[in-house]
This record gives C-alpha cells, structure tokens and sequence, in this order.
C-alpha cells in the first residue's frame, strides 16, 4: 500500500516499510499531498489516518494531559493504538 508519510500511524512488526520522495516537482506542489510517500508490504495491519496533521492535533489535544498531568485519556489512546495492533 502506498500512503502520504502524513497518514500512517503504525503497522505490525511483520510490515515491511519504504519511504521516498514523491518524484516530480509538479506532483510536490500541486498533487495535494506531501513530500514524500511511504509504501508498506507484507503481511500484518496497518494504521491509517485521513486527517491533515493539524486536524489530528487538534482532534486529538482534548485527550491529552494539560499541565503537569502523567496519566489519564492520553495512556488510553496509547493503549487502544497498541491493542489495535496487537488484535489479530
């Protein structure tokens, strides 16, 4: 599969993984996308999202801790991410 660098969150240990820089200058500036692109083969899940990173910030600052917090919905999301991995 080949995804935008920006959208892959993880994958299993059995993925193989390639990142490289999208070719041609047209395709950097005007092919909505990033710079460069990840491509995953192999047997095992693999994590995507749609979100610009901004949006996944954004999304996502509500859940972490705030000040000098160490615990709490930030170690959940942790969790889920790793348990969604480790499913099979």
């Amino acid at each position: 599969m080949k995804v935008d660098t920006g959208s892959v969150v993880g994958w299993d240990g059995t993925v193989d993984y390639d990142i490289q820089k999208v070719p041609g200058i047209k395709t950097m500036f005007f092919g909505g996308e990033g710079l460069f692109i990840t491509t995953l083969t192999g047997p095992g899940k693999i994590i995507i999202q749609s979100m610009t990173l901004h949006n996944l910030a954004a999304a996502l600052s509500p859940f972490l801790p705030q000040g000098g917090e160490s615990s709490g919905t930030a170690s959940v999301v942790g969790s889920l991410l790793d348990g969604a991995l480790r499913s099979r």
